[in-house]
């Protein structure tokens, strides 16, 4: 009778258990993630996401800068210090570019003033299509001196443009232009020029930079009357300093008529330090 009663419950619970599985097989399956939110969302962070993705499709300013120092000084038999403050921005599109630049000079010697000047030069270019050779440019040039007998020159031109190099680290720029200079030297009046001039940049390694120009303009009325212009400046980056850069360059200027108390010849040359951004 024992023997029995244990035989029907073994049957009982086998029963049970084949009738449960397969109730558990017919059941539809339950996903336990569907109610669970993202860690994102869960993080309120969703949004972050996004603002990530229009940063990295951010296009990038067209806008460069830079500011530059130098200084130097000597004392024994003669006392003399010398300073040089330039800075610059510069805008660049496939269209256009745009620069304005400024610089101070100044020196004494014995107490006694040798150089005081500051000149600000804005260029604007127009490429006349995307990667073309052709442009149109159009600059302006003031220079103060109060060391030189014409004190203020101001002088600015217009014309055409051939890239005759247009690589990505290395142009060089012709020009040929036309213009007027105006001299302080009492009444003098408007004198109106010619232009034929070059600029250039050349990123000659990774952290080496050469920039150059040149440029001479005659007057029309008398075409032995001329100004030449010339300047050139070595870039070497500082690597542990992101945009410090050393400089050295040289910038000279030579006026065929200089007039009363004036120079034929003005040089200037500077070694210092480069911030650009």
């Amino acid at each position: 009778m024992n023997i029995q009663n244990q035989l029907n419950t073994i049957l009982s619970l086998s029963s049970a258990l084949i009738c449960g599985s397969a109730m558990a097989s017919t059941a539809p399956a339950i996903d336990i993630t569907t109610n669970i939110p993202d860690t994102a969302s869960l993080l309120g962070l969703a949004g972050m996401y996004d603002d990530a993705a229009e940063v990295a499709t951010e296009e990038k300013s067209p806008w460069t800068g830079n500011i530059g120092l130098s200084l130097s000084g000597n004392q024994g038999s003669s006392d003399s210090v010398s300073f040089r403050f330039s800075a610059g921005a510069t805008r660049t599109t496939e269209l256009e570019e745009f620069n304005i630049n400024v610089m101070y000079y100044f020196e004494y010697e014995d107490s006694v003033q040798k150089e005081n000047n500051g000149n600000l030069a804005i260029n604007q270019l127009w490429n006349l299509e995307k990667n073309s050779a052709w442009n149109v440019f159009a600059e302006g040039n003031w220079l103060y001196d109060a060391t030189e007998g014409y004190k203020t020159r101001i002088n600015g031109y217009t014309g055409v443009g051939y890239k005759l190099v247009n690589e990505k680290d290395r142009t060089v720029n012709l020009k040929l232009g036309a213009g007027a200079q105006w001299e302080y030297r009492g009444n003098t009046a408007i004198r109106p020029q010619t232009l034929v001039g070059m600029n250039t940049s050349w990123q000659i390694s990774k952290g080496i930079k050469l920039t150059a120009s040149a440029s001479i303009a005659n007057d029309v009325e008398n075409f032995n009357h001329y100004l030449a212009t010339g300047q050139m400046q070595f870039e070497i980056a500082i690597a542990d300093v992101q945009g410090l850069a050393l400089t050295t360059g040289i910038r000279d200027i030579y006026n065929s008529n200089p007039g009363t108390d004036s120079s034929f010849n003005q040089l200037w040359y500077w070694i210092g330090v480069q911030y650009s951004y």
